[in-house]
């Protein structure tokens, strides 16, 4: 049932954003349905907004820091070499001896011109398709060779991996990696053993990821470093089942965050060490949930498919069933409003809905009442059921502690303060 909401559209592989929103939002069932039908939250919160469900969650940065990121990444990622030498002063690499290799200067890009109907948009996608899929075969071959070297390192800068086994997409779907160290057996630094915590026998390849917010303490940025953390951790998951067992063993436990200084030009790139233990296991969580998650929604979603609902790019009434369906098997909370574009659309649903998730974290200690109207019953003096005992006595505890609430201005008499009744 799940596909069929989607047969009509051209389902395609997405990228690594798509990917991350899970680990914010580990039990939002949404995420992984729409990675199984092939489209973007982007796509599903545009229809929304049509449907009126709510708006699109307004995303993006400000032209100045769009400008200072692509600058940032041209200056660390077309030649490499302030990478390289920050890799040779922190003790990563033994001297300034380091082979290069841009895998995006191999292959030309595809154009983005805008598709004048479904069959050139489709063409287009196709297109991009094998764009990705040869830069990741490249990348596999120059990252085998740079590991069978016996006297240099290698820095290899744009990358690609194939994402499908985390993306769970029916097509391919892969993943751009900015920087990635690769270590031959034998040139493996005290300092990159001591990062990793372990010998690394096989060589060791290490992910990074460039980000033009400067470098400040060790303690500042720890929810910057924790995405880029993600992301890392993904490439590095990612290229073990991609790249065979030789690669992936000599894939490392931690990645780096190239940053510009505290202070001084956007020429220059400090490295921060990343430790992806918990984001790994974070990630094959994310996998492992995915599927039981999709057979829910795919039996949950049988009668809205039956009475017609779908994704369409020319039924807003479909488009309408179709999203209102989805929305219930959403799991809002807070944090979705800085992640995800259907934010707003599913808080609109969890409002309409009377869901207890409305009041966010607080809502844990509500389990297993699960509705606003049914707490303030409760709260009213209701007859608990045996499973709602303990909120009830929450409830009762709270009211002998802080005695009734004050009454709200429309509820006071006139003049007067007042308070609600118990």
């Amino acid at each position: 049932m799940v596909r069929a909401l989607g047969r009509e559209l051209q389902p395609s592989g997405l990228d690594t954003r798509e990917i991350d929103r899970a680990a914010g939002n580990k039990t939002c069932r949404i995420l992984p349905t729409a990675r199984v039908i092939g489209v973007s939250m982007d796509f599903l919160a545009a229809r929304a907004a049509e449907a009126d469900l709510g708006p699109v969650t307004a995303r993006g940065m400000s032209q100045n820091a769009r400008l200072q990121g692509e600058t940032y990444d041209r200056n660390m990622l077309t030649t490499g070499i302030p990478i390289g030498q920050a890799l040779a002063s922190d003790g990563w690499i033994d001297g300034p001896d380091l082979q290069i290799v841009n895998i995006a200067d191999h292959f030309t890009r595809p154009s983005k011109r805008r598709a004048r109907d479904e069959a050139e948009e489709a063409q287009q996608q196709a297109q991009w398709r094998a764009f990705h899929r040869r830069r990741a075969r490249y990348t596999t071959k120059e990252a085998a060779e740079a590991l069978a070297r016996t006297d240099t390192p290698t820095l290899l800068l744009r990358g690609v991996v194939e994402t499908t086994p985390f993306a769970g997409t029916l097509r391919r779907s892969h993943g751009e990696f900015d920087c990635a160290l690769v270590l031959p057996p034998g040139l493996v630094t005290a300092r990159a053993i001591r990062a990793a915590g372990r010998a690394m026998p096989h060589g060791m390849i290490t992910f990074g990821d460039a980000k033009s917010w400067r470098r400040r303490g060790r303690l500042d940025d720890g929810d910057k470093r924790a995405a880029v953390a993600l992301q890392v951790a993904l490439y590095g998951e990612a290229a073990k089942l991609a790249w065979g067992d030789r690669l992936a063993a000599a894939v490392g436990p931690v990645g780096l965050v190239v940053n510009p200084p505290a202070s001084g030009g956007l020429s220059i790139a400090k490295l921060t060490v990343l430790d992806l233990s918990e984001m790994t296991a974070a990630l094959h969580q994310i996998r492992e949930r995915a599927d039981a998650a999709v057979r829910a929604v795919d039996a949950g979603l049988a009668p809205d498919v039956a009475a017609g609902a779908r994704l369409s790019k020319r039924d807003p009434a479909a488009n309408r069933a179709a999203v209102k369906a989805l929305l219930r098997f959403g799991d809002w909370n807070a944090s979705c409003l800085q992640a995800c574009p259907m934010a707003q659309a599913c808080r609109r649903h969890v409002e309409d809905t009377g869901q207890v998730t409305r009041i966010g974290p607080a809502a844990a200690q509500a389990a297993p009442v699960t509705s606003i109207d049914r707490l303030a019953q409760l709260r009213e003096g209701a007859a608990p059921t045996v499973a709602e005992d303990d909120v009830a006595e929450q409830i009762r505890r709270a009211r002998d502690l802080l005695g009734p609430p004050v009454a709200l201005p429309w509820q006071r008499p006139a003049g007067g303060q007042g308070r609600v009744a118990a």
